[in-house]
């Protein structure tokens, strides 16, 4: 399958089954807070996939890299650096893939394909820092629990 605007209009489902994943339904799905705009599209539901193994090392650095990942994407794009842009959407992208967040890796690739095609995806730009703060906010329970779990051994 190749690298199109598709991406984005895929269920978690098929999302994980294009990336080679099984699908479970996820323990961890949070409802983003609904876009109050007239005529904009719904948030998707963000969810972690749980066949994606995460060690608590992997969860620290995406806590403290994505929203600095995120906020230099925000800074292309209010700069309009149409490369810079793909180049920081595909990294993003990736970080979120590593993390098993694919409704926020969607949004990102939305971003993405849509600078390579000379544009900005404003629509999947507005969900990008709502969905990434549920994302965290996940992380940070599994991170919760995990140091739970340890004391408790």
């Amino acid at each position: 399958m190749g690298c199109s605007g598709q991406w984005s209009r895929l269920s978690t489902r098929e999302y994980s089954q294009a990336l080679g994943t099984q699908h479970e339904d996820a323990a961890h799905v949070v409802d983003a807070p609904a876009n109050t705009e007239a005529g904009s599209a719904a948030q998707p539901a963000y969810e972690l996939d749980p066949s994606v193994p995460r060690s608590p090392r992997l969860i620290d650095v995406f806590l403290r890299a994505g929203p600095e990942q995120l906020s230099a994407l925000q800074l292309a794009i209010q700069a309009r650096e149409i490369d810079r842009v793909k180049q920081l959407a595909h990294k993003f992208k990736g970080s979120c893939l590593s993390l098993g967040a694919p409704q926020l890796a969607a949004l990102a690739h939305a971003v993405e394909d849509a600078a390579a095609q000379g544009r900005i995806d404003e629509s999947a730009v507005a969900q990008l820092a709502p969905g990434l703060t549920v994302i965290l906010g996940l992380l940070q329970q599994l991170r919760a629990s995990a140091r739970k779990t340890d004391v408790g051994r």
